[in-house]
């Protein structure tokens, strides 16, 4: 697909969104974030070309407060897609996310934790061991211990915690590592479950 295909798409998109946009029609403002769905489930086997240029027109289009998670979603596969270790791709998502909670402030957390499993959801993790969210969140924690990093890392191995799962033993060793009151008690939730 070249630009003049984009070109066209977006320009029927951006003529949906002068229409519909302040509508607040649900139903029809929804469309388009079908169409974003779809289009990202598509990503993955795309080359990193198509990626950034649907995530140029995407931005060109929309702001960052119009599509928040589609913006995210698109940085997050981007990384993925460029960074094919999941040591640098952990490093890059950190810096990513170090500036997003700087612009935009902690409350987008749970948010970026959620975005990150829609991610994960997205890609082929069964043709690589090394692609796996709870190898990542481990690669996270190295990467930087941060406060969100380990809040992160918390949630993404809390619900399926079993004690046994390599990766996950390693996040609550991790985590139990760190002098910081907030992440011990992460830790001792993990434990409790």
């Amino acid at each position: 697909m070249d630009e003049k295909h984009f070109e066209f798409v977006f320009n029927s998109i951006k003529s949906y969104k002068d229409c519909y946009w302040r509508s607040n029609d649900k139903e029809r403002i929804g469309y388009v974030f079908r169409f974003f769905n779809v289009a990202y489930g598509k990503f993955e086997k795309n080359k990193v070309e198509f990626l950034a240029l649907f995530t140029r027109f995407w931005e060109h289009t929309f702001n960052h407060e119009e599509c928040f998670s589609e913006y995210v979603q698109l940085k997050l596969m981007l990384l993925y897609k460029e960074n094919s270790k999941m040591e640098l791709f952990a490093k890059k998502v950190d810096k990513l996310f170090q500036e997003i909670i700087q612009s935009y402030g902690p409350y987008v957390n749970l948010l970026l934790v959620e975005l990150v499993n829609t991610l994960f959801s997205n890609i082929d993790t069964a043709s690589n061991e090394e692609v796996d969210l709870s190898n990542f969140a481990v690669y996270l924690l190295k990467a930087n211990s941060s406060e969100f990093n380990c809040f992160a890392a918390y949630n993404i191995v809390k619900d399926n915690y079993d004690g046994t799962k390599n990766n996950h033993s390693k996040v609550v060793d991790f985590l139990r590592s760190i002098d910081s009151v907030t992440t011990r008690i992460y830790c001792n939730l993990i434990l409790k479950k």
